[in-house]
């Protein structure tokens, strides 16, 4: 006796029932007060392939609409058109008249980012002060103190042009080189895309939130192939676990009152939904279920071949030390 429990404490792959449980070494009252830290990377290559960002709809609908091409509005569900240029700019000067088709549609085609744009046409504009007032306004407050220039260039040289033209040329609105212009006014450059790059994040899930999901997982005891132990770093975990266990187990140690509310088969909203608690398995761990099937020796081929052969269920477990070997 003493031989066998020496040979299940030295043995990697040895399983018992409560190997697979997850450990009890932090509480749930511990989690809530840790403090919000940087949540490590993952060791070794990921099991799934990341999520592809530029992908989702709605950073398709922003590179489409930065590069003027049409697309299908997320919100309202409308067809907005592409961009085109205009034709002609009604001034004295004549400066769209003053450049060439093939010059208009170079300018145009290359027009397709959106902090690349800003950063294009805050180059296009002369920032100057109003160096001259006429005297019946000099006791008024001025509605302006800056004067702006536009210009284009062709080739290594500048062409002044008017503001309509700019806009007509480059398929864009007024407002937004009154914004640009406004920016570099206030000496803020270089422009910058917002969009998206805000503080107000609701649905967003807390550091110490994911670091919980993390330990939770880290809890589960895992084993390493005895075989492929240096070809491959991926770990294993016991073949009667998966994701919804798991997680199920994840409710029940850090929100038990919305896991009663689940096993009553009842509307429940959880801090972690199972969806970000599988995503986060995928991503950030490389662990599968169960163990590799290279990973057997001739004898535990050997009774596995005895047990698929046998007739009855008597004779497949007519003597069960047999049909294992310690390396399972």
């Amino acid at each position: 006796m003493s031989t066998e429990s020496e040979k299940e404490d030295s043995d990697p792959f040895h399983s018992s029932e409560s190997e697979y449980q997850p450990s009890s070494q932090s509480s749930s009252s511990e989690c809530e007060t840790v403090e919000p830290v940087e949540v490590p990377e993952a060791n070794g290559t990921i099991k799934k392939k990341k999520r592809d960002v530029k992908s989702w709809k709605r950073n398709m609908q922003k590179v489409k609409r930065a590069k003027g091409e049409t697309y299908k509005s997320i919100t309202s569900g409308k067809i907005v058109p592409s961009r085109t240029q205009g034709s002609d700019c009604k001034c004295e000067k004549e400066c769209i008249k003053r450049l060439s088709p093939d010059e208009k549609n170079e300018l145009f085609s290359s027009f397709n980012d959106q902090e690349k744009q800003d950063s294009y046409l805050s180059s296009l504009i002369t920032v100057s002060q109003i160096k001259r007032r006429r005297k019946n306004n000099l006791n008024i407050n001025p509605q302006r103190n800056y004067t702006y220039k536009y210009k284009l260039r062709k080739g290594a040289f500048e062409l002044p042009v008017c503001k309509q033209a700019l806009c007509l040329i480059h398929g864009i609105g007024k407002k937004r080189l009154e914004r640009i212009a406004s920016h570099l006014t206030a000496n803020v450059t270089p422009v910058q895309d917002k969009r998206g790059k805000h503080g107000d994040r609701p649905n967003m899930i807390p550091k110490f939130l994911r670091k919980q999901v993390r330990e939770h997982i880290e809890s589960f005891p895992n084993k390493i192939s005895h075989y492929f132990r240096a070809r491959s770093s991926k770990q294993y975990l016991s073949p009667d676990l998966n994701l919804t266990i798991m997680y199920d187990l994840y409710l029940k140690k850090f929100e038990p009152e919305n896991y009663k509310l689940k096993q009553d088969e009842l509307p429940f909203k959880p801090k972690i939904c199972y969806d970000f608690y599988g995503r986060y398995f995928r991503e950030n761990f490389n662990i599968s279920f169960g163990r590799p099937r290279k990973d057997t020796c001739k004898k535990c081929d050997m009774f596995e071949n005895k047990i698929q052969g046998a007739e009855s269920e008597e004779e497949k477990f007519r003597n069960p030390k047999k049909t294992t070997c310690s390396r399972v």
